[in-house]
């Protein structure tokens, strides 16, 4: 069963009465499933056909090679094993504990991962040493030609696009365009190549809602992604070129549940491997996050957004040591 999420064209973004319409449409689709799929954003498919190349290449290298990039769990960067993380029951606000229950996978998600975050940050970034943020982990230039400095300028224009999508959400929210500019200045905020081996059973990615503000998606076409929506799992089918956008955690919360960070999850079942990049756009760490609005005002506790994804991270991972991890890590085909 496949479902449809609305389809919209940033073309007029830079045009105020387009920025108005495709406010309207961003609304609508926010307060219905949370997910929608945006055309015409202007990042280049050079660009991104470059980026799942990386990507590939970067998955195929040894077993022993991407085990000296473990992801670091303070600063979200490198390499995460198969099995490494299990998103099941990683839930956000307005969904009951039926749902985390009845729609909880596999304890682990048969995915492997690579975190990459802005380029150069070093000790004098205002955020060194918070949750979230660091330095990126690359392997030799030789191994990986070309991966940092694709990976800088595709992180450099997503975020740029995220950063506009934001004051156009603000605008579907009658609300001032910078509204959201004090969560988007210096933001927890990730690129993160998966790689989902070929599965007959089991989930690439247990169901789960995103934690930050929105997540942007770029995908290889592959069908995996489902969205639970009205009691049914059903899968989104990617429009070619586009990204499947969804309204995350912190977004939700701001709105009081009007906007909604909707239940997902990942299972391949295509018969290949499958390729994905998502763009979390988390926010500003400091930033302290209450409902504003609609029928959560007053209902959720406010929590900063560094509090937030630390506790949803620190619920979804397996703590486990190199060690572990190469006795645990099952090879795929490719990798």
């Amino acid at each position: 069963m496949t479902i449809s999420v609305p389809i919209i064209s940033l073309a007029r973004i830079n045009d105020p009465e387009g920025r108005k319409e495709i406010a309207k449409a961003v609304g609508a689709a926010a307060r219905s499933s949370g997910f929608m799929q945006v055309v015409d954003h202007g990042i280049s498919e050079d660009l991104i056909a470059e980026t799942f190349d990386v990507s590939k290449r970067v998955f195929a290298l040894p077993l022993e090679e991407k085990v000296k990039y473990t992801r670091n769990p303070n600063t979200n960067r490198g390499w995460d094993a198969l099995g490494g993380q299990a998103l099941k029951g990683a839930i956000g606000v307005g969904h009951d504990d039926q749902e985390k229950t009845t729609e909880a996978s596999a304890d682990s998600d048969m995915k492997e991962g690579w975190m990459v975050g802005p380029h150069g940050v070093d000790e004098s970034f205002e955020y060194w040493g918070r949750f979230g943020h660091g330095k990126n982990a690359f392997p030799p230039e030789e191994q990986v030609p070309g991966m940092e400095d694709v990976m800088r300028r595709y992180y450099d224009s997503i975020l740029a696009l995220a950063t506009s999508f934001m004051k156009i959400v603000a605008i579907s929210l009658d609300v001032s365009e910078d509204t959201f500019d004090s969560l988007c200045r210096l933001p927890a905020a990730a690129i993160r190549l998966l790689h989902y081996p070929a599965e007959e059973e089991g989930t690439g990615a247990g169901a789960h809602t995103d934690f930050g503000m929105c997540t942007m998606l770029s995908t290889d076409g592959n069908p995996g992604l489902e969205l639970y929506a009205g009691g049914v799992w059903s899968a989104i089918e990617p429009v070619p070129g586009a990204y499947i956008v969804n309204v995350g955690d912190i977004l939700s919360l701001y709105t009081g549940g009007e906007y909604k960070s909707s239940l997902h999850r990942v299972q391949n079942r295509s018969g290949v491997e499958r390729y994905s990049i998502p763009f979390f756009l988390d926010g500003n760490s400091d930033i302290l996050v209450a409902p504003t609005r609609g029928p959560g005002l007053g209902k959720y506790p406010a929590v900063t957004v560094e509090q937030h994804l630390r506790t949803k991270f620190d619920a979804s991972y397996y703590d486990k040591s190199t060690e572990d991890i190469m006795k645990s890590v099952v090879q795929a085909p490719g990798m």
